[in-house]
């Protein structure tokens, strides 16, 4: 046997099992600095309303019917939803324009991070396989909202062959080249995030692990 592969048998055979190492571990603070957006809490209230939803079409879509005689709007988020009465909207005739005033809600969400705002304009329906698909629906992703402020935002409305796949999309430049939808105007909204748990997240704590962290 060649001397080197000797010793070297030699030191795993005898020695290595024998022996004992001390390892150090330093761990230094590092100073991360991310945008207030997202520093907030994934579990939260979503609030909406007390002042109006304003639905604008483009010229060239005012006189689609849904818009054009009033419609009901659901608002939804993962873990709970709302629907709005089409008796709350105020039409503008010829003009494309429809508001629908309503007190706040509050939608509980626990994943807030991995969660978008959306509103369904039409469609649902109270009878086991009646309901019907909105007529238009529009998303808001909730990632990019400071908890605890008052947002004003602007969101494209989109019509399209497939929304209830579409509806589970950002809408992003590779989203225009994968799916087929047409954005027919901009609804306006004022939207807040109220972060943690609160009485609103009750009745959707139904895990097991959600109803303990609600007690707790």
């Amino acid at each position: 046997m060649r001397p080197e592969l000797f010793s070297l048998r030699h030191l795993f055979l005898t020695i290595l099992p024998y022996s004992r190492v001390n390892i150090s571990t330093l761990f230094r603070s590092v100073n991360l600095e991310l945008p207030p957006a997202e520093l907030g809490w994934d579990t939260a209230t979503v609030e909406i309303g007390g002042q109006p939803f304003e639905l604008e079409l483009d010229a060239e879509h005012r006189s689609l019917p849904w818009a054009a005689s009033g419609t009901n709007i659901t608002l939804s988020v993962t873990d709970s939803s709302e629907r709005i009465s089409k008796s709350t909207a105020e039409v503008e005739p010829g003009s494309g324009k429809v508001q629908w005033t309503f007190d706040q809600l509050r939608l509980p969400v626990y994943t807030r991070y991995g969660t978008s705002l959306l509103v369904m304009f039409g469609g649902g329906g109270s009878m086991p396989g009646l309901k019907s698909d909105p007529q238009a629906i529009a998303v808001l992703p909730l990632n990019g909202l400071t908890e605890g402020e008052e947002h004003h935002v602007e969101i494209p409305v989109v019509v399209g062959k497939h929304l209830g796949r579409l509806k589970q999309n950002a809408f992003t430049d590779f989203t225009e080249k994968t799916h087929q939808y047409k954005v027919v105007g901009k609804l306006r909204l004022v939207v807040n995030i109220d972060p943690g748990l609160d009485m609103d997240h009750e009745k959707y704590a139904k895990t097991q692990a959600r109803r303990h962290a609600f007690e707790t």
